[in-house]
């Protein structure tokens, strides 16, 4: 049994480690953050938990409302998803995109990173919202990042979460 000193040094610790073990867990857990942020975007959300803006009838790219509900129609045939809007981009095509998806966790932030050719119109486009997780999927990955800090803090502190 610990006493109260030695519980307080613990505590102290973890304080001073605080950052290290929160980008310890972020690190541990990025490839599921990196799959749900895939996931996220196959089912046309962005990291706001909204519909990806502009949608396929917003955008000025297609020169019709016709053409541009044709190229949705076509979208859903190729990347059918049920929880996807069929207005809603997914930014899937042949998968090149998703596959140079990639996850720096830093102690600040988390940066999905890219050297997909077209990185640059994508990210204007989308006012960057497409990466980062939002809504459900942000819980989901809450749920996965919960257990591996939980541990960690029982590592530093000796505390155990029931």
């Amino acid at each position: 049994m610990s006493t109260v000193a030695a519980m307080a040094r613990r505590v102290r610790d973890l304080q001073s480690r605080l950052s290290e073990v929160v980008e310890d867990s972020v690190s541990q857990t990025s490839d599921e953050y990196l799959k749900l942020n895939k996931e996220q975007l196959m089912e046309g959300y962005g990291s706001d938990g909204a519909s990806l803006r502009p949608g396929y009838s917003e955008d000025p790219y297609f020169k019709s409302l016709e053409s541009a509900a044709k190229y949705a129609k076509w979208k859903m045939e190729i990347t059918p998803n049920p929880r996807r809007s069929p207005d809603a981009p997914n930014l899937y095509i042949t998968g090149k995109y998703h596959a140079s998806l990639g996850i720096t966790v830093g102690v600040e932030k988390i940066t999905l990173t890219t050297n997909f050719d077209g990185a640059d119109d994508i990210n204007k486009k989308y006012q960057g919202k497409h990466l980062g997780l939002g809504g459900f999927k942000k819980l989901e990955y809450l749920g996965v990042l919960a257990p591996v800090f939980r541990a960690k803090i029982t590592d530093v502190t000796g505390l155990k979460f029931s």
